[in-house]
């Protein structure tokens, strides 16, 4: 018999999983060595010879007070069933091994009649050795209530499908359409922008504090579930700490009530003020829009000088200005600039700016022309010398580079070869060209005293 099988076909997830569902009990073989010093599991004392039968003993320790009366771990698993205490409960889970495979489904049955006899726990039983009884059954039945729970979900999206695929596309988007025509939205009067900020803040640090507590009792409830059935409790445990802090809040009248909302209708005062929240945000847009508009007037230069002159009209004048941009397409900002720019171009007059009052006869003064072209030629003069050296500086530092780098690759070439030198690596080439720089000072100051030296022998020559 292939027992990994017959374990798989019992429950078991393999290797590396212990065989109970919950993660209790070894979850890898145990391996065991004889030593001469120490017999077993760390034993000092020889009691029993037979390290590597520990099954055996456990076994014959089980059975030993049979017909004795006494208290044994077989008595306790035919009272409170296999998974109620003894070594057997942490490898095997069913009432007995059998010498064939069975079916998946006499399988799932044995082991639902092994979970309903070991339901109610004895006094005399003994309770399993890393978690107590109360949280095996809580956690059992939550295990049930999310089986049949996706069973369901999964059962109604498979007829939810079938149906789709037998009607049209039309069809279904019309169904879709019609429940958003027929709504009727109902907005919340009697706020203004300081309340509607007071509340948006409010609600904020509302649901702050409802994810925090949601998180830490998500944390202690489902500690052993999945990361899915995980979150789908903390978006519940936020929605239900989300509305207790509202309903607090409201009867503390921390938070405007303008529908008069009772503490226990939390969830409809939430609906209110997320309507007020959108509508508050598409009022900002359409603000933000219009500032953009008015700032983004082409060729004004002053923004304020629009502002004061709208600011100055009186209502009617301003409905009227207001009639005739809307027939030109206009924003009000933008045809109120074009009247003050058409008002800015009938004052100017002939003149852009005024004539200066005193002007110099220059072309009759002839010493005055020539001067000035003089002073433009030397000053020619002096801007091509500038150039003259500026390119004779960078031919200098271009010459002194392409002198370093030959420098440098030939003293690579020296020290690693002609192959290495080639495939230096950034730093080596680097020290390389700050060796060539202090070669090429160091020649410098020896030019320099030769030609010291050489003038000294020529003053001394030309001495009597």
């Amino acid at each position: 018999m292939d027992a990994d099988a017959y374990l798989k076909r019992l429950g078991w997830r393999g290797s590396g999983h212990s065989l109970d569902h919950h993660d209790r009990g070894i979850k890898k073989p145990l391996l065991i060595a004889h030593k001469q010093d120490q017999l077993g599991l760390g034993t000092k004392k020889a009691a029993h010879k037979t390290d590597d039968q520990w099954w055996m003993r456990a076994f014959d320790q089980s059975l030993q007070n049979i017909g004795s009366g006494k208290e044994s771990t077989l008595t306790q698993i035919r009272k409170s069933g296999i998974n109620r205490g003894g070594l057997y409960g942490f490898f095997v889970r069913g009432e007995g091994l059998e010498g064939t495979l069975s079916s998946t489904e006499e399988s799932t049955a044995a082991e639902a009649s092994t979970s309903n006899s070991s339901a109610a726990p004895t006094k005399e039983s003994t309770p399993a050795t890393s978690a107590s009884s109360a949280s095996d059954d809580s956690d059992d039945s939550d295990d049930n209530m999310s089986v049949t729970s996706t069973q369901e979900n999964s059962a109604t999206s498979k007829s939810k499908k079938r149906k789709r695929g037998l009607e049209g596309a039309e069809e279904i988007r019309r169904r879709q359409k019609k429940p958003k025509q027929d709504a009727v939205t109902s907005s919340v009067q009697g706020l203004n922008d300081e309340e509607i900020t007071k509340i948006d803040v409010i609600l904020k640090r509302v649901g702050r504090q409802a994810k925090t507590q949601a998180a830490t009792e998500a944390r202690d409830l489902t500690g052993k579930k999945s990361k899915y059935e995980k979150g789908s409790a903390i978006r519940k445990a936020t929605m239900r700490i989300k509305k207790q802090l509202t309903a607090e809040a409201l009867a503390s009248g921390a938070l405007p009530n303008p529908k008069m909302r009772r503490p226990d209708q939390a969830d409809q005062y939430l609906a209110d003020m997320e309507e007020v929240r959108k509508r508050a945000k598409e009022q900002k847009k359409v603000n933000r829009k219009q500032q953009e508009e008015s700032a983004n007037v082409d060729g004004h230069d002053d923004q304020t000088r629009i502002s004061a002159h709208i600011a100055t009209l009186k209502p009617k004048k301003k409905a009227e200005i207001e009639q005739r941009a809307a027939q030109k397409q206009q924003s009000l900002e933008q045809y109120v600039l074009q009247r003050l720019q058409k008002q800015d171009r009938k004052h100017e007059g002939p003149y852009s700016q005024a004539p200066p009052l005193f002007f110099v006869d220059t072309t009759a003064d002839k010493a005055l022309v020539s001067e000035a072209a003089q002073l433009a030629q030397e000053e020619e003069e002096r801007l091509a010398e500038k150039q003259a050296r500026i390119a004779k500086r960078r031919k200098e530092k271009t010459l002194k580079n392409k002198r370093i780098d030959a420098l440098a690759k030939d003293i690579l070439t020296k020290e690693r070869g002609a192959l290495h030198a080639s495939t230096a690596k950034e730093h080596v080439v680097k020290k390389a060209r700050k060796k060539a720089r202090k070669e090429i000072k160091l020649e410098k100051k020896l030019g320099e005293r030769a030609e010291k030296k050489k003038a000294g022998k020529k003053r001394l020559a030309k001495r009597p």
